[in-house]
């Protein structure tokens, strides 16, 4: 039983390195990513990929024995400018997420599993911004060797609402310049995850 979960962890962790290595040309370049424009050197077919395996990572890093269950799983495109400034949606980001419940007698390990899980990756050199802790709690990861960003968010059990502990985890790659919002590439990418 330890021998497989050793050898799920080695091959996730040869994932993210995948990932990472796909995303990391674009990560030296300069307005790469969600504020500076548009990353000319990839497209958002070859972002999607990286993306959804960095949040199949980190989802994978959560102790199963607490998650009572997987509520949603999303993976979309989404704008990276205002419909002012970019109307048509040319530049757009690959975003996946993934929230899951967790069961009632370990909804009070929410932000120590956060915690812990953040912690795995500032063991890999992601640097984390964490938000002061409330009700709903949320930390941004981002690190040199990639472009891509992961956002963790802790919403804690409300008992008066029997709402249960959640945890979202949400990557986002970088903003590549697209055919727009509507265009075959991008609505083919996106019904190719429904």
């Amino acid at each position: 039983m330890v021998r497989g979960h050793h050898t799920r962890r080695i091959a996730a962790l040869a994932l993210v390195a995948l990932a990472g290595a796909t995303l990391a040309g674009c990560a030296a370049q300069p307005g790469a990513g969600a504020g500076g424009g548009a990353d000319a050197s990839l497209t958002l077919a070859q972002t999607k990929s990286p993306v959804q395996l960095l949040r199949n990572e980190a989802a994978d890093r959560i102790d199963q024995f607490i998650v009572e269950t997987v509520n949603e799983t999303e993976d979309l495109s989404v704008a990276c400018k205002t419909e002012e400034v970019d109307p048509l949606g040319l530049e757009r980001s690959w975003t996946s997420s993934v929230e899951v419940s967790l069961k009632a007698g370990s909804a009070w390990r929410a932000t120590i599993v956060a915690d812990d899980l953040i912690a795995s990756f500032e063991e890999q050199g992601w640097i984390a911004s964490r938000a002061a802790p409330s009700a709903v709690t949320y930390t941004g990861l981002k690190s040199d060797a990639s472009a891509a960003t992961i956002g963790i968010t802790v919403t804690n059990e409300d008992l008066a609402t029997a709402t249960p502990a959640k945890l979202q985890i949400t990557t986002e790659g970088p903003c590549v310049t697209t055919a727009g919002a509507e265009s075959d590439e991008v609505t083919k990418l996106e019904t190719k995850t429904q």
